[in-house]
């Protein structure tokens, strides 16, 4: 874990783990639905497939439900049923029109009457286009089928909760194809997610380092490669891996989110505020928090009501948050000076 820079606001009460699960809520109570509303600019690319996944937060491997339908104009809504609550992950992705990425956060204090939970995705036309995983080098081509199919499996694995059978198909994987990023960045996050002995970060780190030697540009194992060294107290080193994070996908929150928390690490205040309020802007409900960074950048600076303003609007945005018990000390200590 680390803990911010000591300071006068937020440094005694607010502790956040990166790279691990992100803050869960609790599972129990009602199931809720989410409706997403996605909608498009009137000029732009021909109608076709939007492809909406969605899928826990918690694991970057768990089961996901996945829904299709061509844009042409306008909106469409599409629900998802019976959602426990709790943070989600939404992925919006048009061929033409680009990827959008969303922490979605299912309360009951967000829901309607009805429970439901609404939220919309709206396609400006400038968002950077993603290409699939493991299609985006030469050297990901020349992945073999069969590694590829052991990678399917042990995502199967993963769902059935057989961690260790999951591990076993994925060391064979990078063993057909030493090349095959995506399988060396998943052993990294496997080891993470499953493991809490002394050596599970040493080796998690290894694997991502594996990832990024397979392929430079493998966007989810420099984001967790930079995550692991920040989170390990090595902001110099983590800063190379979560700028390239954030050049490689300037849409995406989380390596804006990341970025900026490793520039506030480093002491470079006016860096780390810019990325966060990226973040902020880019996905609002991000579990990284950045609303308590920029709170502590305004009240280092002096400004109470920007500080304020930060912290309320996270406790509109994540009502549940195990954190917030802090948020609300830190405010009545804010409206108290």
């Amino acid at each position: 874990m680390f803990r911010p820079a000591k300071s006068s606001l937020l440094a005694l009460t607010c502790v956040l783990n990166l790279q691990a699960a992100p803050p869960s809520q609790s599972r129990q109570g009602t199931r809720l639905d989410l409706q997403v509303r996605v909608t498009r600019p009137e000029v732009g690319p021909a109608g076709s497939l939007v492809k909406l996944t969605l899928s826990t937060a918690e694991s970057a491997y768990a089961k996901a439900s996945t829904y299709s339908k061509t844009i042409e104009a306008g909106s469409f809504e599409v629900s998802f049923r019976s959602l426990e609550p709790g943070d989600y992950t939404l992925v919006a992705t048009h061929p033409q029109l680009g990827e959008i990425r969303r922490t979605v956060v299912v309360s009951r204090d967000l829901a309607d009457t009805k429970g439901v939970v609404r939220m919309e995705i709206a396609y400006t036309g400038d968002q950077p286009v993603s290409m699939q995983q493991g299609t985006g080098t030469l050297t990901q081509l020349s992945i073999p089928d069969s590694a590829k199919r052991l990678y399917g499996e042990a995502q199967k694995r993963i769902v059935q909760r057989d961690s260790s059978g999951a591990f076993d198909k994925l060391q064979q994987a990078v063993a057909i194809a030493p090349q095959f990023a995506t399988g060396w960045n998943a052993l990294g996050v496997l080891t993470i997610q499953t493991r809490s002995d002394a050596g599970a970060q040493v080796d998690a780190e290894t694997y991502f380092r594996r990832a990024v030697e397979a392929d430079a540009s493998e966007f989810e194992a420099l984001l967790n490669l930079g995550g692991l060294l920040l989170k390990s107290g090595r902001q110099d080193e983590a800063l190379t891996y979560n700028r390239r994070a954030a050049d490689e996908r300037p849409g995406d929150g989380l390596a804006n989110s990341q970025l900026g928390m490793n520039f506030y690490q480093l002491g470079e205040l006016d860096k780390a505020e810019h990325f966060l309020l990226i973040a902020k802007r880019l996905d609002p409900a991000q579990y990284t928090l950045p609303q308590l960074f920029l709170a502590e950048i305004y009240a280092r600076k002096g400004n109470r009501s920007a500080a304020l303003a930060e912290l309320e609007q996270l406790l509109a945005d994540r009502p549940n948050d195990p954190l917030l018990g802090a948020v609300r000390t830190a405010i009545v200590k804010l409206k108290g000076q």
